[in-house]
């Protein structure tokens, strides 16, 4: 229990509000060291599944507890279903650890491929839900910048080889080879990293800067999608522009569906068109998108819309979840 509540909590401090990214390099251990102990004093399987489960609840509670805002049914169905895929992998490692599938290196890489795929699956199962991956600790750590070769699921795989390397280099075996892994393994990921951001601010420093504004409607959720708004939301965004336009702001952007219809209709992108004019910039806005042809279909689109051009491009979005 006492290894669980750590990961619990190692793995909730890694992500945002706290962001302390580097625990995420770690937060399994805790967790794997008492699995190895449900496997040494001969314990049954459900330990592991039961473990997994809490471990799960906890973590998902502890970094989506705002999703009780939208629905505290909803976020508590969702957060014990997210649970069942950390119960999934102790159920997983207590099988691997009692067969001797693997040793030294090879566990530690077969754990790891173990945890990225059922990240796979809760990303894509039931539309999927992709968040809270082991890779979004490294957002702002060396090992972000290898995504652009492994891409988000090779980032997590690393981070969770890591924590499954540095347990196994407190056991008894091969110690040293995969401390040396470990060890090479984050060198080369800070190296990587290093090369990859000196080659960026290069091309950073060739350009000139440009002042970007972000604003925030903070619209209730009541409140979105209900025809009495519409005037209050819009002049809301209205005067968030205005303001990003008087401080500088050369491009102005917006939230997710921040425009209170369907960006579609005429009359929807002609105020979105005289927003930009006004703000002399263009915006970068969220908003529902309406194709009729061949058939209905609604989108979720981000839109670039540019001064007197109107809507230039649009972007819908591909992985849609329930909320």
């Amino acid at each position: 229990m006492p290894g669980l509540l750590l990961s619990a909590l190692l793995l909730v401090l890694a992500y945002p509000p706290y962001d302390i990214g580097f625990l995420g390099l770690v937060a399994l251990i805790p967790w794997l060291r008492s699995l190895e102990t449900v496997v040494e004093g001969g314990g049954p399987v459900r330990r592991a599944w039961r473990s997994g489960w809490m471990l799960g609840f906890l973590f998902f509670g502890g970094t989506m507890w705002w999703l009780g805002y939208v629905t505290i049914t909803g976020a508590v169905v969702l957060t014990a279903y997210l649970a069942l895929y950390p119960a999934a992998f102790g159920t997983f490692v207590i099988w691997t650890l009692r067969r001797r599938a693997a040793e030294g290196l090879a566990l530690a890489a077969l754990l790891a491929s173990g945890w990225t795929l059922l990240e796979w699956l809760r990303s894509t199962l039931f539309t999927g839900l992709g968040w809270n991956l082991l890779a979004h600790t490294q957002w702002r750590g060396p090992f972000l910048q290898l995504a652009d070769l492994v891409g988000v699921y090779g980032v997590s795989w690393l981070v969770a080889f890591l924590n499954a390397a540095l347990w196994l280099s407190w056991r008894k075996g091969a110690r040293r080879r995969v401390a040396v892994a470990a060890a090479l393994l984050v060198v080369l990921a800070v190296g990587y990293a290093a090369a990859r951001r000196a080659a960026v601010e290069r091309a950073v420093a060739a350009h000139p800067v440009l002042s970007v504004a972000v604003v925030q409607g903070n619209i209730p959720l009541e409140q979105s999608w209900d025809s009495q708004y519409v005037a209050k939301i819009a002049s809301r965004y209205e005067e968030l522009t205005r303001q990003a336009a008087a401080g500088g702001a050369k491009l102005i952007i917006w939230p997710e569906t921040s425009v209170p219809g369907l960006a579609s209709d005429p009359e929807w992108r002609d105020w979105l068109t005289e927003r930009s004019d006004e703000a002399g910039a263009p915006l970068v806005v969220g908003a529902p998108w309406l194709e009729e042809h061949p058939g209905p279909r609604l989108f979720n689109s981000a839109l670039l819309v540019r001064p007197v051009m109107g809507v230039v491009e649009r972007y819908d979005k591909l992985h849609l979840v329930p909320f």
